[in-house]
């Protein structure tokens, strides 16, 4: 309404208060959580002033211990998701037909997963407890009022020449704090003050007993308020995938010599090509006529080198990953590894390596609550930006004999890892209150073990949600139950990957509960107590990766050797002073891992399944039958519907209108897919 009063109330009645320091949502964040601190809050209420036509400033002072109390009392969780009337209607106008009737809503406390994750937190638990663990809430209120200290608020003014007015969001309608300016800043602030991740590749090459390191592209570093929400996309591409090899991947395998590190569907700024033998070169340099020389070049020299040693393995290429550094205002970093290529694993023979490079990796940073309309509105976006592939499967069905070519432009890739963030918030058994005080990370992974075998991964990088409770005027962290929430969080990583019916299938939650039915002895392994590593049933890999993990902080609950039924060994990782939890299979993801038959894929495009299921529609009786069991698999298949029958579960209502679907939930089955019930079309001519 133009109001600044309108305008205030609406922050600070709207947008809960959460205690951290620094920017971590900023703007766009901040108003999807529907929750900050003083300075997102800030940031949200200035734009909005400036927005309506007000000259607006931020400003930053240090709050009294008192204040800083009263204001941390008043933290909340975020105040829930807006009802979807308006969108339903929207939908319903543009469809033009009444939408089905809704789905049941999931009661999720009753289902197979939910059992688990009681089961899984029990063990771990009592695991822990047995190692003299001290679980008890701790209380990190003068760790919060620290955190709360620095504060911000905004001034506001009708226009030059006017007094400028306080506003202060944090502490809605209570008394106004005592504190004096001590920075003015215009519409942003400065670096020093902001939540950050850097992404970074590199390689280790083994030279001779010696290895070095060496970097492979530029360090991706944003604010993490920007990524709030984005996807980011890294793979190798290799050389051997052209057009002419797209559709032989063991023939493409069998070309490769080089690989060419991507991010986000372009060549990553000062990437430098690889080969096998970890020798780099600038990959813009591979269009020059001496080009051909590279890989011939550094094949002759590791020849040549092993022609004078015993060591076959004179020159190699020892490892590669992916670093994730999370930066916070108070100079804390937070470090995490994913490794494409795994320490000491040289024994795979060299088409497997170059298989495992070619991955491709889908990673989305959330810095809050992900509400259900912007999860909606991505879900349209990525149907409307399937069409053009809709179109070109459509003219490969009805048209076989002709050349059909797939459009160019990749599909959005954050539908996916933003509904799974939505149902890690839904863990039925959450208690007291869930804050999220600093940024969470979790990918996607589509890779093959060969041309015949795809596999798939949901992997939570970092997932630091704590649990709550303020008593006697103090916050206590509930170590229990956030060891609770992040097994939940493990537990729920089997959602997207539900429908894939396969033997190979690994998490950490299948792993610990056989090593118990199994009688197999749990360890606990802790950063002051890595001697026991020695007595543990892990490949020389898995026991870098876990040392990396202590490394960090975390202690490590390891079966002592790796159960009957199993593909792999695992391990829980858990942060004992704050219960922060994940579970992590032997090849270092916190991940679900399935592995399938592949149908037929657009590797170029990272588009697994892209077509999965056109054979099926070949042999429908009829033209009409055909399209709608296109239409059917494409939504189920390119723009998600699987995650779209979760998130209208979790939904209520609106859910079944935004994903027009009849969704099924029942204990067993929690991914529920498009029915197009084409058989009760009527036919028409073509």
């Amino acid at each position: 309404d133009y109001d600044a009063d309108t305008i205030r109330q609406a922050v600070a009645g709207q947008i809960a208060f959460q205690p951290y320091d620094g920017v971590l949502r900023g703007v766009e964040g901040a108003l999807k959580a529907r929750a900050g601190n003083s300075a997102d809050q800030a940031l949200l209420l200035a734009f909005l002033m400036r927005s309506a036509g007000y000259d607006a400033r931020i400003v930053r002072g240090e709050l009294t211990e008192r204040d800083a109390k009263r204001l941390l009392a008043s933290m909340r969780a975020s105040s829930g998701d807006a009802p979807l009337e308006a969108l339903a209607r929207a939908a319903t106008a543009v469809v033009g037909t009444a939408n089905p009737p809704p789905g049941p809503i999931a009661d999720l406390g009753a289902t197979t997963l939910a059992r688990r994750a009681d089961r899984v937190s029990g063990i771990l638990l009592k695991t822990l407890a047995a190692a003299d663990a001290d679980l008890s809430p701790a209380d990190v209120t003068d760790e919060l009022v620290a955190a709360t200290t620095r504060y911000f608020w905004v001034q506001h003014r009708a226009g030059p020449g006017e007094e400028w007015q306080d506003a202060h969001p944090a502490f809605d309608d209570a008394e106004t704090p005592e504190v004096a300016p001590l920075e003015f800043f215009a519409e942003r602030l400065p670096d020093e003050y902001l939540h950050r991740l850097t992404i970074s590749a590199w390689l280790e090459q083994k030279l001779g007993d010696e290895t070095t390191t060496h970097r492979l592209m530029d360090d991706f570093t944003r604010p993490v308020a920007n990524l709030d929400g984005m996807a980011i996309r890294f793979r190798n591409h290799p050389s051997g995938l052209t057009a002419d090899t797209l559709n032989d991947l063991d023939e493409a395998v069998r070309q490769t010599r080089i690989l060419v590190p991507m991010l986000n569907g372009a060549v990553a700024p000062g990437a430098r090509a690889f080969d096998l033998n970890g020798q780099r070169v600038d990959p813009f340099a591979l269009q020059s006529p001496a080009a051909g020389l590279f890989s011939t070049l550094a094949d002759k020299l590791k020849s040549a080198s092993e022609g004078v040693a015993e060591d076959d393995d004179l020159v190699k290429l020892e490892s590669m990953w992916l670093e994730f550094t999370f930066s916070a205002p108070d100079g804390s970093e937070r470090r995490s590894r994913r490794y494409l290529i795994a320490p000491r694993s040289s024994d795979a023979n060299e088409r497997d390596r170059i298989w495992a490079l070619m991955t491709d990796h889908t990673y989305l940073v959330s810095a809050g609550h992900q509400p259900l309309e912007y999860l909606a509105d991505r879900y349209f976006a990525t149907g409307l930006a399937g069409n053009e592939y809709l179109k070109a499967l459509a003219h490969q069905l009805f048209s076989p004999d002709e050349d059909t070519r797939l459009p160019t432009t990749a599909l959005p890739r954050d539908l996916g890892p933003l509904a799974q963030y939505r149902l890690m918030a839904a863990n039925p058994e959450a208690a007291d209150t869930g804050l999220q005080t600093a940024p969470n990370l979790l990918g996607f992974r589509r890779g093959y073990r060969d041309a015949q075998t795809a596999f798939f991964g949901v992997d939570v990088v970092a997932n630091p949600t704590g649990r709550f409770a303020i008593r006697d005027g103090k916050v206590f962290r509930d170590v229990r139950e956030t060891v609770r929430q992040g097994v939940w969080d493990t537990v729920v990583e089997h959602v997207p990957a539900r429908t894939i019916r396969t033997p190979v299938r690994a998490n950490a939650v299948d792993i610990i509960e056989a090593a118990v039915d199994q009688g197999i002895k749990l360890h606990v392994v802790t950063p002051q107590r890595t001697a026991l590593l020695d007595r543990l049933d892990l490949s020389p890999s898995a026991i870098d990766i876990l040392r990396g993990e202590l490394a960090e902080g975390f202690s490590a609950i390891v079966p002592a050797r790796r159960p009957r039924g199993t593909p792999m060994s695992g391990w829980w990782r858990v942060r004992v002073d704050s219960g922060e939890s994940l579970g992590m299979t032997a090849d270092g993801y916190g991940a679900e891992y399935v592995e399938y038959l592949a149908d037929m894929v657009d590797m170029a495009l990272g588009l697994i399944d892209a077509v999965k299921g056109l054979k099926q529609c070949e042999e429908q009786p009829t033209m009409d039958t055909k399209l709608c069991c296109l239409l059917e698999t494409h939504i189920n298949n390119v723009a998600g519907t699987a995650f779209g029958g979760i998130l209208g579960n979790l939904a209520g209502t609106a859910g079944a209108v935004v994903f027009s679907t009849a969704d099924r939930l029942t204990e067993e089955n929690l991914v529920p897919q498009a029915d197009a019930n084409c058989e009760l079309l009527p036919q028409t001519e073509w």
